[in-house]
């Protein structure tokens, strides 16, 4: 009876504790003056806003900012379901009772012993040799001919020098 008590010295109902303790869910509530104060807290910036940059419009959806419908609805939805999972009875169905006539080796008579497959080893392979850089550097601008055709002036000077 731990879990009553931490509930009374924070102050929880007893209706809620009683709900609680019985597994139905209680959703939270939501303060309405809470939000209407912060409806009117973005008024208030978006009017300032306005005033400092009269280019500047703002549009505040009050639905958006305080969606007092969707909210209920949750609270609606969710009110007096239990937080116990209902078991799941294991009922034979027509799938599971078709399965359970069915034999993989129906028609091919009864499964008979695995055999190993021998297999030779691989020959040894060669390792591959890796290209080299085939482009050759022009001795006066040391750049290769891509180098030369992609950068502008100014980055060959800069690749040039290295």
């Amino acid at each position: 009876m731990d879990e009553k008590k931490v509930l009374k010295e924070a102050q929880i109902p007893n209706k809620r504790i009683r709900k609680l303790m019985n597994g139905e869910f209680v959703p939270a509530n939501f303060s309405e003056a809470r939000f209407k104060k912060k409806v009117k807290q973005l008024e208030e910036q978006a009017a300032k806003m306005t005033k400092d940059n009269p280019d500047m419009k703002f549009y505040l959806d009050e639905d958006y900012a305080y969606p007092k419908s969707k909210l209920k609805d949750i609270q609606y939805e969710w009110k007096n379901k239990s937080l116990i999972p209902e078991p799941k009875e294991d009922k034979p169905g027509l799938i599971k009772k078709i399965w359970q006539n069915v034999s993989p080796f129906k028609g091919f008579g009864s499964p008979k012993e695995r055999t190993q497959i021998q297999t030779p080893p691989l020959d040894t392979t060669p390792m591959p040799k890796l290209a080299q850089n085939t482009q050759q550097k022009d001795p006066q601008t040391n750049l290769t001919r891509t180098e030369e055709a992609l950068l502008s002036p100014s980055e060959k000077i800069i690749a040039g020098r290295t």
